[in-house]
């Protein structure tokens, strides 16, 4: 079926199992999607596309970049709300911390930046990655990037990107 004509024949209720997820469609689907749910929050994203190498970014003094443990899941836990989509992949803040899968920026054990494997393929790996927004524009995470894409890469995996908030 035509994805326009799957916007107008799709009805609302047929949606309704949807109520508690993100949802990325085109602006085609929109009018559909806000007579399905009584609020609809558009999602601001950036992405990076790697073309050239660049060197990562050096952190601010105070701030490491590294490879996240699974002693960090109470820092991930600690994100704001709204940042839970980044560790939902994995089952919640303690599967990303034991899945291997993850870098951060840290500064006193708080959590500034983070980028992970979104989801894994046989080949790809989707990178996600976000910052908090009093530490934003400081190349966070591209630092967390640039180390996340070394580990897929060594891992025999292509990195992809999932655009992010950062």
């Amino acid at each position: 079926m035509c994805p326009s004509r799957a916007a107008q024949t799709t009805s609302p209720l047929a949606l309704a199992p949807f109520s508690a997820h993100y949802v990325q469609a085109p602006a085609r689907f929109l009018p559909l999607l806000g007579r399905a749910f009584d609020g609809l929050v558009p999602w601001e994203r950036m992405g990076y596309v790697h073309r050239v190498p660049v060197l990562p970014p050096r952190p601010p003094r105070g701030v490491t970049v590294r490879w996240i443990l699974p002693a960090d899941a109470q820092a991930i836990a600690a994100l704001r709300p709204e940042s839970a989509w980044i560790h939902a992949s994995w089952g919640g803040p303690e599967g990303l911390a034991a899945s291997g899968h993850g870098w951060a920026a840290f500064a006193r054990g708080r959590v500034l930046a983070l980028a992970c494997t979104y989801f894994r393929g046989s080949a790809y790996e989707d990178v996600a990655c976000l910052t908090v927004p009093e530490h934003r524009r400081q190349r966070l995470a591209l630092a967390c990037v640039s180390a996340l894409r070394q580990d897929i890469a060594a891992r025999g995996h292509t990195p992809g990107h999932r655009p992010s908030t950062t």
